[in-house]
């Protein structure tokens, strides 16, 4: 690949063959770099997408007369993606200018640069396991689609190495029995390998949670963001794993990931 992916990304969307819930990117075109003073330019189609916690915001701040970030009142929801134009340092914390006087703080948010990538599949060759990962091999777990999915971020982000076991079926034995199940704190309802009272998959900041865990703190949340947004990730060279509803391998919707 002609690049390395530096963040992974869990997208959850609320989705049965229609968009339900999905904030539009609102990028901001127009930027005042007197309000930026100081600040260092970033190069042309940078972005930040929020990823705090889904369904919940970030602040916006200025700049009052003392140079000290204020906030402003006007929140950003998770998920959503806006333009930047520069970044500043102050003390420990950097924020991000996206025009008309306003910043973000650049903790809970993911920036990067769209440009022109090339893209590779995750198997070029049928015995390739450089990326991929099955659910039904070496480890049979119908119903975990949670900790395989997980495992292949895991694998871009070159820490896969970080769980407990040997090998891959170790290590994927591993995923599976100690994925989250309770159901109170976001955990999967039902079993990963019988499917016994299978009700839904762990929730996507569960699962973020759990990369966290097993040692994959670069994992995030990005829920509600738009599939255009999604593409523009993606296109930056950042793999993004599906949490949702579709009709993937049976009628009707089905929850999955």
């Amino acid at each position: 690949m002609n690049r390395k992916f530096t963040k992974a990304i869990i997208a959850a969307i609320s989705a049965s063959f229609l968009l339900v819930n999905l904030p539009q990117v609102q990028a901001d075109e127009t930027t005042d770099l007197a309000e930026a003073t100081y600040a260092k330019k970033l190069p042309k189609n940078t972005y930040v997408t929020v990823s705090y916690w889904p369904g919940r915001s970030i602040h916006v701040y200025r700049q009052n007369d003392n140079h000290k970030f204020v906030r402003t009142g006007e929140k950003i929801k998770n998920g959503v993606t806006h333009r930047i134009y520069n970044q500043k340092k102050v003390g420990k914390s950097t924020y991000y200018y996206e025009g008309h006087d306003k910043w973000i703080n650049a903790k809970n948010t993911i920036k990067y640069e769209l440009e022109h990538t090339r893209y590779n599949s995750l198997k070029k060759d049928p015995a390739s396991r450089t990326y991929y990962t099955s659910q039904y091999f070496p480890v049979f777990a119908p119903w975990g689609c949670a900790s395989a999915a997980l495992s292949m971020l895991m694998k871009y982000d070159h820490s896969f190495k970080n769980v407990p076991g040997v090998n891959e079926q170790g290590k994927l034995t591993y995923m599976q029995n100690n994925l989250p199940r309770n159901v109170a704190t976001g955990g999967q309802d039902g079993n990963p390998y019988t499917g016994a009272n299978f009700h839904r998959v762990i929730l996507s900041y569960a699962l973020m949670n759990y990369a966290h865990r097993l040692g994959d703190s670069r994992i995030k949340d990005v829920s509600g963001i738009s599939l255009n947004n999604i593409k523009k990730l993606i296109s930056a060279g950042k793999p993004v794993l599906y949490y949702g509803y579709s009709s993937y391998d049976a009628a009707g919707p089905r929850n999955h990931c």
